[in-house]
């Protein structure tokens, strides 16, 4: 049987890419992985790297995100970017999000 607590992690990992899309969407520059790791962590979304690599790795490979590398003080960093794939997808997964959100006020409304 499983735990609340895992089923709010299974919840949460299933909202990760809606999350990490929202995130980049979000800024007017591009975010590389780290700063995506460190503003996750601030929030219910946080995940180890172990998670946000692949996930970044599947999502350039479906051409949701675009990645460059820059050198930097520090060797150098792999930033990503939307694509307008990845644009449309986030507003798809925003709409069902609220899709889904009405459906459960609505359950809620009907039992009251």
């Amino acid at each position: 049987m499983r735990t609340t607590s895992q089923r709010f992690t299974q919840l949460r990992r299933g909202l990760l890419e809606l999350a990490v899309l929202e995130l980049i969407a979000s800024n007017t520059r591009s975010f590389y992985g780290k700063e995506i790791l460190q503003r996750l962590t601030e929030t219910e979304f946080a995940v180890p790297k172990g998670t946000l690599y692949p996930l970044l790795s599947k999502m350039r490979h479906e051409k949701i995100l675009v990645s460059y590398y820059e050198e930097d003080d520090f060797g150098g960093r792999k930033y990503y970017y939307l694509t307008i794939r990845g644009k449309k997808l986030l507003r798809e997964l925003e709409a069902y999000w609220k899709l889904l959100n009405d459906s459960l006020e609505k359950l809620r409304a009907e039992t009251q």
